[in-house]
């Protein structure tokens, strides 16, 4: 990086262009040199990755074939470096975050968990398999199937003084 700013400051420092225009330059040369080096950095990461998961997985299949103890602790060790691969992206995560957000103080680490939680999804029953009828897809005949089922679990109709549910007539 130190040659690529001597040779931008010798091939500039003519004296013919404003101070403006040089750290504006300045700024472009140094945006894309960051820009090369974060490319490279994902590269081989993504390398390195991609090599681990290879290994695992050419690892795994003799040790199925064969099983050894050397090829168990070396399973374990390369399960290890997937570990430690992943464990850095996350802390680099992690920084960018907290980076970006310090003024939240604190806030970060509440924002990566509801990142991280599963999203829940609005469940609705939209199909039921009936005791004598087979596959249920009507609403009205899913809750009086329903209602026919709690009323042979709990023995509703043997109880005094509890209502029970009544399957609504089809129109």
């Amino acid at each position: 990086m130190k040659l690529d700013l001597q040779d931008f400051f010798l091939t500039i420092s003519s004296g013919e262009v404003s101070d403006f225009t040089v750290s504006s330059a300045h700024k472009l040369v140094m945006r894309g040199r960051f820009i090369r080096q974060s490319a490279f950095i994902k590269q081989r990461y993504q390398t390195t990755l991609l090599e681990c998961h290879k290994q695992i997985a050419l690892v795994t299949v003799q040790n199925k074939q064969v099983p050894t103890p050397a090829l168990a602790s070396k399973l374990g060790d390369l399960f290890q470096d997937l570990t430690t691969l992943n464990a850095q992206k996350t802390k680099y995560f992690l920084q960018r975050l907290l980076a970006t957000t310090y003024h939240n103080s604190g806030k970060p680490f509440k924002y990566l968990a509801n990142r991280l939680r599963t999203q829940h999804t609005a469940t609705r029953i939209t199909d039921l398999v009936g005791k004598d009828v087979g596959k249920i897809m009507n609403t009205t005949d899913i809750v009086q199937e329903f209602a026919h089922f709690c009323k042979q679990l709990y023995s509703l109709n043997i109880r005094e003084g509890v209502t029970v549910p009544t399957p609504f007539e089809s129109t």
